[in-house]
């Protein structure tokens, strides 16, 4: 049985503080803005290129951050490993409406160092970070590696665009019919087909990449991947989805996408990220945001957003319905007084209405 454990985002956060200090990672914080400069030179690593800017008094042109990854990274100390958590608010158009919007998220980077140990550490605590929030959650992986090695095989180069795009929308039918106009051989793009449409647990997934794709070193780096959650106790909330293939400028390595509760929307993602690292004089880096404003939505919908509810009317006196809602207080619980029961309300109920004493 699983249980959501969603209650408020400061209780999450003070928790997932305190797991990441655990393992050494020390609290960062920055400024609300940038130099535009920063986010033009690198504007391929961003989730979209709109930024809002504005100029100081001094004439200089400046941004309200649209990424906390670049402003880690670019005032990290070169040559050093390093460890570090957030908990901050970055300002990206909807993928929607296309308005401005601010997204509060929470994660963490490590600098230096990167290898098959700090990978599994990064993707073991973003596997306890989903937990902290629903003892029913996914982690999806993948090593973009995979399918690049097979869409290079298909001689794609004029049309690799388009092949992605049918990747990441698991689009097998129409991918076929694609490479066949476009007289891909008829076996690789079958292999590809399969490749992206396999995904599942380790085992199964990783014995039809390697039928498709072949032992690459992509392939072996997901093996130690799963090896390393098999021994941490995490292997059954792992899910290799070679669908994921992210932006070439940005993940060059594992990436990964977390899901809750059976949300249709990821609440979670991060990767690799050695590229925009070699910029700044570091070797190699990886981490993963939580979107907070996400989960704030997700605990709504999946709790009601407390713990409790004292059901009250006309005929009760205020300072019983108060002393109900303390009495739940008092016990740790989170608790609102309201006068009808919130649809699908899961939680405990005290029910103080002159009808409830009938």
């Amino acid at each position: 049985m699983t249980a959501c454990k969603w209650n408020n985002e400061e209780e999450l956060c003070f928790n997932l503080q305190k797991l990441y200090g655990g393992f050494g990672y020390q609290r960062y914080k920055m400024g609300k803005f940038e130099e535009y400069s920063l986010y033009l030179d690198n504007k391929n690593f961003l989730k979209s290129q709109s930024v809002i800017t504005f100029n100081d008094h001094g004439g200089k042109l400046m941004a309200l951050k649209p990424d906390v990854t670049l402003s880690i990274v670019k005032n990290a100390a070169p040559g050093q490993p390093r460890k570090v958590y957030y908990k901050e608010s970055v300002y990206r158009p909807d993928k929607t409406t296309g308005e401005f919007r601010e997204i509060s998220q929470i994660g963490l980077e490590l600098l230096g160092g990167v290898d098959d140990a700090a990978t599994a550490e990064v993707l073991f605590l973003a596997a306890k970070s989903l937990e902290e929030i629903d003892d029913d959650y996914i982690l999806d992986v993948a090593h973009p590696g995979v399918v690049a090695g097979l869409i290079e095989d298909c001689g794609a180069a004029g049309f690799a665009g388009e092949l992605y795009a049918f990747v990441s929308a698991k689009n097998t039918h129409d991918l076929k019919n694609f490479c066949r106009e476009k007289g891909v051989d008829e076996t690789l793009s079958d292999k590809l087909a399969a490749l992206v449409s396999c995904g599942g647990d380790c085992a199964s997934a990783l014995k039809t990449a390697e039928q498709a794709a072949g032992e690459t070193k992509s392939l072996g780096i997901l093996r130690s991947v799963c090896r390393a959650a098999e021994a941490l106790g995490i292997a059954d909330k792992i899910r290799l989805d070679f669908s994921i293939v992210g932006d070439a400028d940005y993940y060059k390595g594992v990436m990964f996408t977390g899901y809750v509760g059976g949300s249709p929307y990821p609440v979670l993602s991060g990767g690799r990220y050695d590229k925009l690292a070699g910029k700044y004089g570091i070797d190699s880096g990886i981490g993963f945001a939580l979107y907070l404003d996400q989960l704030s939505f997700y605990g709504g919908a999946k709790s009601g957003g407390t713990d409790a509810v004292v059901l009250y009317d006309d005929t009760t006196a205020p300072a019983r319905v108060v002393a109900a809602v303390k009495k739940f207080a008092d016990g740790g619980l989170t608790a609102a007084a309201v006068r009808s029961l919130p649809d699908g309300f899961g939680g405990k109920i005290e029910d103080l209405r002159r009808c409830a004493d009938a």
